[in-house]
C-alpha cells in the first residue's frame, strides 16, 4: 500500500482514549481526544502556502492531510486543541520516499 491509499483510508472523524500508567510513581493518567483528519489536493491554497515557506514547488506535492484534535485529559489539566498540515513531498526517482512538511497550531 503506498502513502496515498493510506492517507484515504485514515480520512475521517476518530475518536482516541489512552491511559498511560507511570510504574515509578504508581500513577495513571487518562486521555480523550476527538480527531478530524481530512484530505487536501496539492492545489489547495493551505498547501502551497506551505510549500511556499519551504521554498518548494508545489507541483512536487501528491497533497496533505489536515489534522485537528480536541483533548479532555484528567481533571485538573488543561484542555489541549490544535491543528497541523501535513504535505507530502515524493522523491522524484522513487515515490516510496521523500519528505514531509508540516505545520503545528496550538490552540491554548
Amino acid at each position: 500500500m503506498d502513502i496515498k491509499k493510506f492517507l484515504e483510508l485514515c480520512h475521517g472523524n476518530w475518536f482516541s482514549q489512552r491511559t498511560n500508567y507511570c510504574l515509578n510513581s504508581e500513577k495513571t493518567e487518562n486521555s480523550k481526544a476527538d480527531i478530524k483528519i481530512e484530505l487536501f489536493s496539492a492545489e489547495d491554497s493551505r498547501v502551497i502556502k506551505l510549500c511556499q515557506e519551504y521554498q518548494v514547488s508545489p507541483e512536487s506535492s501528491i497533497g496533505a492531510i489536515a489534522q485537528s484534535w480536541d483533548n479532555a485529559p484528567d481533571w485538573g489539566k488543561p484542555k489541549q486543541k490544535g491543528s497541523s498540515l501535513v504535505v507530502l513531498m515524493p522523491k522524484s526517482d522513487n515515490h516510496q520516499q521523500g519528505k514531509i512538511l508540516q505545520t503545528i497550531d496550538r490552540v491554548p
